[in-house]
């Protein structure tokens, strides 16, 4: 018994060691950002000199104009050393990007190249610069002994400056080559055979060895006698396990050393470790970014124990962050409210982390009401009011997916009219006063939809109908993706029945013609079913102009629901688009539907958040279906500022690569004069959707009659109404 209690004891300190990091080790940090040069478009690298001045390489978007920036005061104002670009000679006019790596006063530059094709080829060169300013080509001789690919022709675009002697470089395979940066020759693979890291950037230099995550595990590499072998060193293993974690998740991970400690960051923050303990730096509560939405560059740890932290966005500026020691975990704010969103949106994120960069005094937390995916709408409503009747309900509420005129009705939300800065004729006035009463606005969208039909055939674009619609797809015998059905039923939905539902009244005829429709459709397309029991609100990306360009449609229905999806137009050669009208008038989706709960312990606080929400430096923040501004300055900015991008997109037909460019004059007119006609509301309520798709299914599998299907969709709507 004796010897087990100690057996016991042993295994006990060992898990307590091995699970070292999870104790406080009394370090916390706060963010700061650093102002880098506004020619910056996309960093590469940052780094801190001997001296203790910073420098940074980055580019300037499609010029591929790149330079090398030094600041001595912490970013408050900076210098230009030089144009790598100009140095390495890289061609302005081709189509790539020039990658620059500082170590001191030296700098290593990738060249890449695109060369369109049937798929997108790349082609690198590698450069070495000295302190003097003087360039040597690095000679590729990798490709006998490493990974080749054809589409990919030179070295990978993250390399490092180990040493007076040594570069470190890797490839398109992850493998990892060592050579002499004063004359680009003799590359020697350092790795195993067969063996690479799981990340380009899976690896951090110390003074006498390489640290590297591999496919084989931790990995030391002994830089004195070229020996590979498995770390002893406990906190990279403990880095490492973290870091490997961050991959396949849409995000990679980068890693960082100094001489006490190793660090990294990925989608969840940055952690260091040291001495067996691990400390989160930074995590999506304290940072004004939300690391999944970004592309990591450089962790960068300083002398005075500080962390840098440089990052890409794809839709703002680059960004250079300050994690500095504080004496608290967390900044003290005055005030805290409470903002509710039905489902886990990254958007809502976004403008929180914005609004309490701004309002230091104020805290906000975000409540979801159906955490899980499959969570009961129904009983997520239900739970919010009974908090709001309680009491305890949350401050301000987005009410995407929710019946917002019952809370109107009920008076339960409190007038935003009198809101400095939200009213007037800077806003799409038709859109921002869908939820007003004469003097009073309860309710109102900050972002919207424009739900498009997308077709090679004009009497189907023109269709202002359901039986219109369906009638000219089965005449033209228009071709649909199976995998887009679903998404045209729902958008038939929110714009040929948007008024069945009205002040507790359900229109029979409409619903039945909408499924005799949907069945008509379904037929015509050959199938069975169109699943409608999963259709979302809001509505999910359609990929519907993606399916026209792939050429796998002829037909196919969409929504510009950000400014990004505006290029894609461009590219519509072969047919035409339009947006939704049918004679009620032009239709719209509305987005982040914002109300202040009348029983709010803070109004003064939930105002100045639907201020900031309605404010140009909220209506700016771009992302995937965070919809378009609803203020007019702010998408005609937005769109004249869109950055250039490359797409490459996959069909069964074949791969296409899209350029896709600022919209042009034309364009900015085209989408503005659209979005001023718009005037009509699409259904937003997730309850009553819910009870259509679901009989409308059965009707459409034939589980159930038409009778059948009506009167229980009716007797529960009814039921629904009168709650």
């Amino acid at each position: 018994m004796k010897k087990l209690c100690i057996l016991l004891l042993l295994i006990l300190s060992a898990l307590l060691i091995s699970c070292g990091g999870s104790k406080d080790s009394g370090e916390h940090y706060i963010e700061k950002t650093i102002q880098i040069p506004d020619e910056i478009e996309h960093i590469s690298d940052i780094a801190e000199l001997e001296s203790g001045a910073l420098r940074i390489a980055g580019t300037n978007g499609p010029l591929r104009k790149g330079w090398v920036w030094e600041s001595k005061d912490e970013g408050a104002s900076w210098q230009k050393v030089y144009c790598y670009t100009d140095i390495i000679g890289a061609d302005e006019k081709k189509e790539g990007e020039c990658h620059a790596y500082i170590r001191e006063k030296e700098t290593i530059c990738i060249d890449i190249e695109y060369e369109f094709a049937e798929d997108i080829i790349f082609k690198t060169k590698c450069y070495f610069i000295d302190e003097n300013g003087s360039c040597t080509e690095i000679e590729n001789n990798s490709e006998r002994i490493s990974y080749c690919d054809d589409k990919y022709k030179g070295f990978g675009y993250i390399s490092d400056i180990i040493n007076d002697d040594m570069l470190l470089l890797t490839n398109e395979g992850n493998e990892v080559f060592t050579v002499s940066k004063k004359t680009g020759g003799s590359m020697k693979n350092i790795l195993t055979k067969g063996e690479k890291l799981i990340s380009k950037k899976g690896f951090v230099i110390e003074e006498d060895k390489l640290l590297l995550v591999t496919t084989m595990g931790d990995r030391e590499y002994d830089l004195s006698n070229g020996e590979l072998k498995d770390t002893r060193d406990r906190d990279f293993k403990s880095a490492a396990d973290e870091f490997a974690k961050s991959q396949g998740t849409g995000i990679t991970g980068i890693m960082a050393a100094d001489e006490n400690a190793i660090y990294t960051a990925d989608k969840n923050g940055v952690i260091k470790y040291a001495d067996g303990n691990k400390t989160v730096i930074a995590d999506n509560d304290i940072s004004q970014f939300v690391f999944a939405d970004v592309y990591l560059e450089k962790l960068q740890p300083l002398r005075n124990g500080n962390i840098i932290l440089a990052l890409n966005r794809e839709d703002d500026r680059p960004l250079a962050v300050m994690y500095c020691r504080a004496s608290e975990s967390k900044e003290k704010r005055d005030k805290a409210i409470k903002l509710y969103t039905l489902k886990e949106d990254s958007n809502v994120e976004k403008f929180v982390k914005t609004f309490k960069a701004e309002n230091e005094d104020i805290d906000v937390e975000i409540q979801i009401g159906a955490e899980d995916e499959d969570g009961s709408t129904d009983d997520a409503i239900k739970k919010l009011n009974t908090e709001i009747l309680g009491g305890n309900g949350p401050d301000v509420i987005f009410f995407d997916g929710i019946d917002v005129e019952k809370y109107i009705k009920n008076g339960m939300l409190s007038n935003l009219k009198d809101i400095e800065g939200i009213t007037g004729g800077s806003f799409f006035e038709k859109i921002q006063s869908i939820y007003a009463d004469g003097s009073s606005i309860y309710a109102m969208p900050t972002r919207f939809y424009l739900p498009v039909t997308i077709s090679r055939y004009d009497d189907i674009v023109k269709a202002d109908s359901a039986y219109e619609f369906t009638d000219s797809i089965v005449k033209d015998k228009a071709k649909i993706s199976e995998y887009a059905l679903k998404e045209t039923a729902l958008y038939c939905y929110q714009v040929f029945l948007d008024n069945f539902c009205t002040e507790n009244r359900v229109d029979g005829e409409l619903l039945k013609s909408y499924m005799e429709n949907m069945k008509k459709l379904c037929i015509s397309s050959g199938k069975k079913e169109m699943f409608l029991s999963y259709c979302q609100l809001p509505t999910k990306e359609t990929g519907g102009m993606l399916s026209i360009l792939t050429k796998e449609t002829d037909t196919a229905v969409d929504y510009l629901d950000s400014l990004k999806a505006v290029p894609y137009l461009d590219y519509l050669k072969n047919a035409k688009y339009s947006a939704a009208v049918t004679a009620e008038g032009l239709h719209f989706v509305p987005r982040y539907i914002v109300g202040i709960n009348a029983g709010s312990k803070d109004i003064e606080s939930s105002r100045k958040l639907v201020t900031f929400l309605c404010s140009d430096v909220c209506q700016l923040i771009n992302g995937e279906q965070i919809g378009l501004p609803i203020r007019k300055d702010a998408m005609k900015k937005g769109l004249e500022t869109l950055k250039e991008n490359t797409l490459a997109a996959g069909g069964k037909n074949g791969d296409i690569v899209l350029k896709l460019k600022r919209p042009d004059d034309k364009r900015i007119k085209e989408i503005l004069a659209l979005s001023e006609k718009a005037s009509v509301s699409t259904n937003n309520n997730t309850i009553v959707m819910k009870i259509v798709m679901e009989y409308a299914d059965g009707y459409i599998r034939g589980d159930l009659s038409m009778d059948e299907a009506l009167k229980n969709i009716t007797d529960r709507l009814n039921l629904y109404l009168s709650e």
